[in-house]
């Protein structure tokens, strides 16, 4: 029948829909989480980086510290930082930190203080970079949330929709043939079954009805 046709067609439909709103849901934070993991990742390196190397220079300051130890360590921290460059500005503060480690690490004080401000100028960027990422991550999360929110509204109108053709074309003829069958029975022989724009198998059955009823009389 045309009619149960339509009616399987309009619920695989909003099956259909609800399950490409999950998905969309689905892929947009899948595709959010690795991307911004990674990138703060390798941002939270840099820092560590750059707090081991500022460890190395405050520890120098003590009389009894090792000055090659701590050269070593530096150079360590250093390298890390060298090898895990993400952000443009990056290189002017490690080329700062490598013009004056070795000279701060002697105990020149302005050497000390450039190597400093090389650091923290390293530590900002990086800091600045993952705070980038956390607002990406945001407007991300918000463009997802309204995305699902848009197709939520579709699939609901489109629930009200189906809804309205499913009373048209089947909760209302019911009722009709209901209340036909009640007047009949509460001997009413007159009422006939009849409603507007209804859908051709629906007709049938109201002539089929009606038949039956106009034969009783003849």
């Amino acid at each position: 029948m045309k009619l149960t046709h339509s009616f399987k067609v309009g619920i695989w439909c909003l099956i259909g829909l609800n399950l490409l709103m999950a998905f969309v849901s689905i892929w947009v934070f899948v595709r959010m989480a690795p991307a911004i993991e990674r990138i703060i990742s390798r941002n939270t390196k840099s820092i560590d980086g750059g707090e081991a190397m500022l460890v190395c220079l405050s520890e120098l300051a003590d009389d009894g510290a090792d000055r090659d130890v701590q050269k070593k360590k530096f150079e360590l921290a250093l390298q890390s930082v060298r090898g895990n460059i993400t952000e443009k500005h990056e290189n002017e503060a490690i080329d700062v930190i490598s013009a004056n480690y070795l000279g701060a690490i002697a105990g020149n004080s302005d050497e000390l203080q450039k190597t400093i401000v090389g650091i923290m100028k390293l530590n900002e960027v990086n800091r600045e970079a993952v705070q980038q990422a956390d607002r990406a991550a945001s407007r991300l999360g918000i463009g997802g949330a309204w995305a699902v929110v848009i197709m939520a509204s579709f699939v609901f109108l489109a629930g009200i929709l189906y809804a309205k053709f499913l009373t048209r074309s089947l909760v209302d003829p019911l009722e009709e043939l209901y209340s036909v069958a009640e007047s009949r029975k509460g001997g009413d022989s007159f009422r006939r079954c009849c409603g507007p724009d209804l859908p051709d198998e629906i007709t049938e059955i109201y002539h089929f009805v009606n038949g039956m009823m106009d034969s009783e009389h003849e």
